[in-house]
């Protein structure tokens, strides 16, 4: 899969599934000269924690640090924020930001997606992405006191970007923060009961319930729903953003519909 063929990936047909043509009514570009004037603070904090972490017996590489400032761009304030759990063990981060998301299965559907429902308007290059333990790799072992003390620094990285939507795609139960839980996923077909979330005492920020891509690449990947009900989220991330969502019935149906299967109450 190459970047280009991302762009040209026709909006009646994402994730090698058809959409559902309740879905394609809400792809709609979305504007990015909204983008604030302001440049965050949270770029740097990322530095901050490359280089002052060992959790492997040596220091994280330049070239990874380089590539997760350069996933969680733009530098200035606001926008659109995606949350993931961590880095995969293979993350090709010396070839490049470029290769990183062209190689990263759950990169290139975020972009894939994206790309569609925005009308090709954003991808991947135009969204924050941050993880919620950077650095830190599923097979790395790390205590539980160093999963706290990084979701903590990662809370005020959050904090410094001052997103207008939080896309909440991670679930953890080890290490986790009375704040950062206020930005986990509630699990797959949920929503939150209030979609805002006060970030700091005068800074709130909207938030979209939503579970990490990998379900449906590796655990679920011939259940259409659970590709269609991603897609769904991502839309209503768009919309959340540029204020204009409106929750329908038939969405609530698809959501029920994964949650079920998701949590194997039923076979068909």
């Amino acid at each position: 899969m190459t970047m280009d063929s991302l762009h040209a990936t026709p909006i009646y047909e994402c994730l090698d599934i058809a959409v559902d043509h309740r879905l394609r009514k809400l792809f709609l570009p979305v504007s990015k000269e909204e983008a604030s004037i302001f440049t965050g603070d949270h770029l740097r904090r990322i530095s901050q924690i490359g280089l002052s972490l060992q959790h492997r017996d040596e220091p994280v590489p330049r070239h990874e640090i380089k590539v997760t400032q350069q996933l969680a761009l733009p530098g200035s304030v606001g926008g659109i924020l995606i949350m993931l759990l961590q880095p995969a063990n293979t993350q090709p981060f010396d070839l490049g930001v470029d290769i990183t998301i062209q190689e990263c299965r759950t990169f290139a559907a975020l972009h894939e997606g994206f790309r569609a429902v925005t009308c090709n308007s954003l991808g991947i290059p135009d969204i924050t992405v941050i993880d919620s333990l950077p650095f830190i790799r599923p097979k790395d072992k790390v205590s539980p006191q160093l999963r706290r003390q990084l979701r903590m620094q990662v809370f005020e990285i959050v904090k410094a970007k001052r997103p207008d939507v939080i896309l909440c795609m991670w679930q953890d139960k080890n290490g986790v923060t009375e704040d950062m839980e206020l930005i986990r996923s509630v699990g797959i077909g949920r929503r939150f009961s209030e979609p805002r979330v006060q970030l700091e005492h005068d800074f709130t920020a909207n938030r979209v319930n939503a579970f990490h891509p990998s379900y449906t690449i590796y655990h679920k990947p011939n259940f259409s729903c659970f590709r269609q009900l991603l897609l769904l989220e991502i839309a209503q991330t768009c919309h959340t953003y540029m204020g204009n969502w409106v929750e329908r019935e038939w969405m609530a149906e698809l959501r029920e519909k994964c949650r079920v299967k998701a949590s194997g109450l039923s076979s068909k």
